[in-house]
């Protein structure tokens, strides 16, 4: 869709990220043309399943049709920094580019090739609650004004980003809600540590591990009171993982680990070992019931009524057929 027309149906991935550069990088001439500050959200398609890439593209990485898209993905976010470059916004531009979730490690294509990524030393992958695999993603910023190089240490979320965005552009936030996210602003300046203090997993509607940043004593802990099943002798779900059920594990007491010797989450710490444990444990579940005491329930958008197909809420760009061409993809 572009605004509220559908301009292609259905839709053509090959090419697509092409069509996004292009688009993107028209908005950011308009804007420089007109000085007006911009917020651009780009959504890649890559990197996911279905696999797709312009035939520039194929075969150009070492790691198979995966490592295709990256590449793809790659040329396009260079693309877009060229373009602010090009018009002079570079040094006055603030970038932010990550991931939605780790690697699903389940997909693997018909011949073995993994399809849905690596997450290296980290356990688990997309799907799995609070598992590192699924929720320690790459994320890289680009701002000339920041006091710091190089790599930041620092645990932040996703949700900090509405925050740094509202402070970036001398925005309040919000008063008559609660903002999780805090602004990464002052972190960028050297100024401190992780915004952070606790940060809550949620699989579904339920918190299945929370990371405590134990800022006094530089200690970074994992609690998880839900994980997943994982299929035997392997760090996998049969396909992608469920937060209920018989598809999880519950734990009481709750496994803990100590992420900074133990990033693989491969060795929970014996809790009776020592008395410190307990307490963080304590801690942890004290910030865990008072984080559920301010959630306000709201309808579930994800029932089955809501979630399945209605053909009157179908969209389409030519009833009856349904069927039509993007004028850019008729061009590339």
């Amino acid at each position: 869709m572009e605004n509220r027309k559908v301009i292609e149906q259905p839709i053509r991935l090959k090419g697509l990220t092409q069509r996004f550069v292009y688009k993107a990088n028209s908005f950011i001439d308009k804007q420089a043309a007109g000085k007006s500050p911009f917020l651009l959200f780009i959504p890649f398609v890559h990197v996911h399943t279905a696999l797709f890439c312009s035939d520039e593209f194929v075969g150009k990485s070492k790691h198979g049709r995966y490592g295709d898209n990256v590449e793809e993905m790659d040329w396009a976010v260079g693309k877009v920094m060229e373009k602010l470059e090009s018009v002079g916004l570079r040094n006055n531009t603030f970038v932010y580019f990550s991931s939605d979730n780790g690697a699903h490690i389940e997909e693997t294509g018909v011949n073995g090739q993994r399809e849905g990524g690596f997450n290296g030393i980290f356990k688990g992958g997309k799907a799995m609650g609070g598992m590192e695999g699924g929720i320690r993603v790459p994320s890289i910023i680009s701002w000339p004004g920041t006091a710091l190089k190089g790599e930041i240490n620092y645990t932040t979320s996703q949700m900090d980003l509405f925050s740094t965005v509202m402070e970036l552009t001398g925005t309040p936030l919000p008063k008559d809600r609660i903002i999780d996210g805090k602004s990464l602003i002052p972190l960028l300046n050297g100024k401190t540590q992780s915004p952070h203090e606790f940060i809550f997993h949620y699989c579904g509607k339920q918190i299945h591990a929370a990371t405590y940043i134990q800022h006094n004593d530089q200690k970074l802990w994992k609690i998880h009171w839900t994980t997943p099943k994982f299929m035997p002798r392997t760090n996998q779900c049969e396909f992608v993982c469920h937060c209920f059920g018989d598809f999880v594990i519950h734990h009481n007491p709750p496994l803990l680990y100590d992420l900074e010797n133990d990033p693989s989450e491969a060795n929970p710490i014996d809790i009776s070992s020592n008395s410190k444990y307990s307490k963080i444990i304590s801690i942890v579940e004290k910030e865990k019931d008072r984080h559920l005491s301010k959630i306000e329930e709201v309808t579930d958008q994800f029932s089955f009524s809501n979630s399945i197909w209605k053909p009157w809420l179908q969209p389409c760009c030519n009833f009856p057929f349904c069927e039509c061409t993007d004028d850019l993809h008729l061009k590339s």
